[in-house]
């Protein structure tokens, strides 16, 4: 592996970015996970060694995204003044803010965090990764999908973002399948780092070529394979090796119109057999993918007699074919609701008369009021910078 000089660090929100973030310590990013429940920070889901700070009332966001951009508004000043945060922060030149699209906190809290970051930060690279549902999932988690790919996509508050997709896991039971997708988001983090790269005369990636590469605003999908041996490359050709995981990769698919700005490909292969790429021929990948702005290639000679491909494409499309899956099952949701007879439900209402005035009935949603008016407002700097917020972004 090519020594690098730029440093990463994660930022997991909630419960499946603190997922992502126990998995991306294993191969060795600084860590930190925000949370708004203690119990999703409990030692059975985080270890005691990643440091965790937590925000609102310590009992979770109840999947509402408002809930939880409140939450993070309300204690921006408490994690931008915590010294193991900010240091870390600091310290680095990447770094990355996991969360699931379609829970509460995550889905709420990490786009307006990676919005905070790029205003205190503008020298850093921020890439938001999010976690698609599986398509099976409530219509809830696609309602927040929806509205977290919102934000995120958003052309006033353009930011770099990467998507992977649960629904590539479909029949998996949930643990299983969160087990692949974080090892899978693992893996791609560690090909943006520059583990794949190696030195070469071929043809080398530097951090400059990295930087231009992975600050490309936009989607950005990253590709790898692994333990490539020469009867593969013998069969087939590099860049047909990436257009099949292209297909099958849990990463959000692409849209295919052809629009990518910046390409890098990264190809450690077992032998000094003749491939295209190696001559900076992409011929065969542009046709499917689509011809980039600029490429950017790192080809070396693996001496193991196995090796890897990596591929990374930024200032993608959105991916809107993927997005309309979502609105698929939230319309279909919506349109049941729809066809409700209001006039039972009326009459139902009329019956129960401690529904008339729920707010006034409802103890539960009074004790949250009467907490939340009793919290602490963040001060001067920070609180300004969460008051400097487009309410057309982010609510």
């Amino acid at each position: 592996m090519m020594e690098s000089t730029l440093k990463y660090m994660v930022i997991g929100v909630g419960n499946a970015g603190s997922q992502v973030a126990v998995q991306a310590m294993k191969f060795g990013f600084p860590v930190i996970v925000i949370n708004s429940s203690d119990k999703d920070l409990g030692r059975n889901v985080i270890t005691n060694k990643i440091p965790a700070l937590i925000i609102g009332g310590r009992r979770g966001a109840g999947r509402n995204r408002d809930t939880a951009k409140q939450f993070l508004k309300d204690d921006l000043q408490k994690i931008f003044s915590t010294e193991g945060f900010i240091h870390t922060v600091q310290d680095s030149d990447v770094i990355f803010v996991v969360a699931s699209t379609a829970g509460g906190t995550g889905s709420g809290c990490a786009p307006l965090l990676v919005n905070r970051l790029q205003k205190m930060f503008p020298q850093k690279i921020i890439i938001f990764y999010g976690i698609l549902p599986k398509n099976s999932e409530a219509p809830q988690a696609q309602f927040n999908t929806l509205e977290c790919l919102k934000e995120v996509t958003n052309k006033k508050s353009p930011m770099t973002y990467m998507l992977a997709d649960l629904a590539s896991y479909e029949n998996d039971a949930a643990e299983v399948a969160y087990e692949k997708i974080c090892n899978y988001i693992a893996n791609t983090m560690c090909v943006l780092r520059g583990d794949t790269m190696h030195e070469s005369p071929y043809g080398m990636i530097d951090e400059n070529d990295l930087v231009t590469i992975i600050g490309e605003p936009g989607y950005m999908a990253v590709y790898t394979i692994s333990n490539v041996t020469q009867t593969e490359l013998e069969k087939s050709t590099s860049q047909r090796l990436l257009i099949r995981q292209i297909q099958e990769s849990p990463t959000c698919r692409i849209q295919m119109d052809k629009k990518v700005m910046k390409m890098g490909i990264i190809i450690d292969a077992p032998s000094s057999i003749e491939d295209a790429s190696k001559s900076a021929n992409f011929a065969e990948l542009e046709a499917y993918t689509g011809t980039p702005l600029d490429a950017f290639m790192n080809y070396s000679i693996s001496t193991t007699g196995r090796g890897s491909i990596s591929l990374i494409m930024s200032g993608c499309s959105a991916p809107m074919d993927r997005i309309a899956d979502c609105t698929d099952i939230a319309n279909k949701a919506r349109a049941q609701f729809e066809d409700t007879n209001e006039t039972t439900v009326a009459d139902e209402i009329d019956v129960l008369d401690f529904m008339i005035d729920r707010k006034s009935h409802n103890v539960v949603a009074a004790k949250t009021r009467a907490l939340n008016a009793n919290r602490a407002n963040p001060a001067s700097t920070v609180a300004s910078i969460a008051d400097d917020i487009d309410d057309d972004i982010f609510g």
